[in-house]
């Protein structure tokens, strides 16, 4: 993916997968700085199906660096969107297992909880 991004640094897919790759490995502050980069990118007021992918992404980023408020923050402004991302999902993916405790998390997964 470094290779990739050298080559094409206004690539927001190679930003995001590259901060989700980072977070997997602890590099917490390079793995933000990528996930947000490829928000700057391409924002979901731009391109509606990739955009809110990249804050889906910048989300999962969050939560695997230990930062449960910011994830859910991101989270927050997804469900707002159209797209994939639902509560059901939420609920039983396992990629978000590492929010399952947080209450502002949960909070997400109630229906009646507008985002």
């Amino acid at each position: 993916l470094e290779k990739k991004l050298a080559a094409n640094p206004e690539e927001p897919r190679y930003h995001s997968e590259l901060g989700v790759a980072l977070a997997g490995i602890g590099r917490r502050e390079e793995a933000i700085r990528a996930g947000q980069r490829a928000v700057e990118i391409l924002p979901v007021e731009r391109d509606a199906l990739w955009g809110r992918a990249f804050i889906d992404n910048l989300a999962l980023i969050y939560a695997r660096v230990g930062d449960p408020e910011a994830a859910s923050e991101q989270l927050m402004r997804s469900l707002g969107l159209a797209g994939p991302l639902t509560r059901e999902w939420l609920q039983v993916d396992p990629a978000w297992d590492l929010l399952r405790d947080e209450p502002r998390f949960q909070g997400l997964l109630r229906p009646d909880k507008a985002p």
